[in-house]
């Protein structure tokens, strides 16, 4: 299969590391993982799908050729990335991210870490989603723009808000720790651990979105970037429905 990396099918959020052609693994999310024909054969088409998918218009032919390197360019220049014609992990993250009015998207939780049966989860009592997952799990942006960490100080425990450039502010609850000082972040970006700090019965990740300072849905926007699909607006979220 030549070289994983978040391949199996165009809209995983979480590069599969590990496998490599010639049995070399690959340990870390910071290695690259380019999508060249001499490494790998599945990939060109998912890159050039992904390019389609954020404005490109290329034949998804599976053949790294050089209108592929040169779209991979210039959507590497459009999201602040070294623009060198590699697909990097970093470049893959943003190319799996869901496209939506503003920017890029990416799942909070790797993709092969949690099912999405657990993103369309009801919370309790108002909108918001718990999602069950080890202390220590890496937890990204979904959205980018500027965040701040949360002192553990009240039910929140350690966490981060982020106030982002789709209109919503996303706040990431329960972290054993946070990964960014306050500051821009991008989508997919590392933002923190998850843990059991604050008012929690156990470890999960708890994220809510606001608009306007009132809480929406977010369970249809992280299911459309599961899939891969239209995020929708934050606007068009729904401010019920999703609890019990």
């Amino acid at each position: 299969m030549g070289l994983h990396c978040g391949l199996a099918g165009f809209g995983g959020g979480e590069p599969e590391l590990g496998r490599v052609r010639g049995g070399r693994s690959v340990n870390s999310a910071r290695q690259t993982c380019q999508l060249t024909p001499s490494n790998c054969q599945l990939a060109p088409r998912n890159c050039q799908l992904g390019l389609n998918k954020h404005g490109a218009k290329l034949t998804a032919n599976g053949t790294f050729d050089a209108a592929t390197a040169e779209a991979v360019t210039e959507f590497q220049r459009e999201q602040g990335l070294t623009a060198n014609g590699k697909v990097t992990v970093e470049t893959w993250r943003e190319l799996v991210a869901g496209v939506g009015a503003v920017g890029g998207y990416s799942l909070p939780i790797g993709k092969s870490v949690l099912p999405r049966s657990e993103y369309d989860d009801p919370h309790h009592t108002y909108p918001a989603i718990d999602l069950p997952v080890a202390t220590g799990t890496s937890v990204y942006a979904i959205n980018g723009g500027t965040a701040a960490k949360i002192a553990n100080t009240g039910g929140c425990g350690y966490g981060v808000r982020i106030t982002a450039r789709d209109g919503g502010v996303y706040t990431y609850c329960h972290f054993k720790q946070a990964a960014v000082a306050s500051g821009e972040v991008k989508a997919g970006q590392l933002v923190g651990y998850s843990g059991n700090t604050g008012r929690s019965s156990g470890p999960h990740l708890h994220l809510q979105i606001t608009r306007n300072g009132k809480l929406v849905c977010p369970q249809r926007l992280l299911l459309a970037i599961y899939d891969g699909k239209q995020v929708p607006s934050i606007g068009s979220l729904p401010t019920s429905g999703c609890s019990y």
